[in-house]
């Protein structure tokens, strides 16, 4: 069975340079504490006094102080956070263990990413994992996500075989290199191709002069 967060952890391993991170979803903290161990300062949001105070807890345990925890709605991330940010983590929906009522929606969802998207620096990375048990928050999100224009690059994991999985979107700025790569091999390809046709068709072209002078003199 494949687990999200441990997709998500993956992908920020390979994101390089991590100066600023920020957890919008605090939670129980295990996403604070792997951000906190990749990432020179990390921001922490949640709503909760129960999650944060177990997060600082959690982090001091571990002998981490390079994080700073708000009690505010990420949609409100700029008013806390006044430089770059390299990543971004969401792990949408509710607290587990706890009351289901207080989780995450998409009016604040939507507002906090749309600020997101202009703080993360180039080839800043934005991780959303996204539960369909509240399918306008799940919907709302795509629709955002697929709008974003061409300076960024969206992904989506998700498992095809079961039904109401949750589902992981990336939100890359910048295009990726191996894309560039790909698209001036193509381009070098396609000259290298023009080339040969040019070639070809001059050689026909003095095969034919050769046989009517030839013919012509005879």
């Amino acid at each position: 069975m494949v687990k999200l967060t441990n997709l998500a952890h993956e992908l920020i391993e390979k994101q390089q340079s991590i100066n600023i991170a920020v957890d919008m979803t605090v939670g129980w903290g295990n996403d604070t504490l792997f951000l906190a161990l990749h990432a020179r300062k990390v921001y922490g949001f949640d709503i909760q006094d129960e999650a944060l105070a177990f997060t600082r807890s959690l982090l001091s345990m571990n002998a981490i102080d390079n994080v700073e925890l708000i009690k505010a709605d990420h949609q409100f991330l700029d008013s806390y956070i006044k430089e770059p940010i390299d990543l971004v983590i969401y792990n949408l929906g509710y607290l587990p263990e706890s009351d289901k009522i207080v989780r995450t929606n998409s009016s604040s969802t939507i507002a906090s990413l749309k600020k997101a998207v202009h703080m993360i620096n180039q080839n800043g990375l934005i991780i959303i994992v996204v539960y369909p048990d509240d399918l306008n928050e799940a919907n709302e999100v795509k629709t955002f996500v697929s709008g974003l224009d061409s300076n960024f690059d969206v992904l989506q994991y998700s498992i095809l075989n079961k039904t109401k999985c949750p589902f992981l979107i990336t939100i890359k700025k910048g295009s990726f290199l191996p894309f560039c790569f790909l698209s001036k091999c193509v381009i070098r390809s396609n000259f290298h191709n023009f080339c040969i046709y040019i070639e070809r068709k001059i050689a026909n072209l003095l095969i034919i002069y050769n046989y009517l002078t030839i013919s012509y003199t005879s």
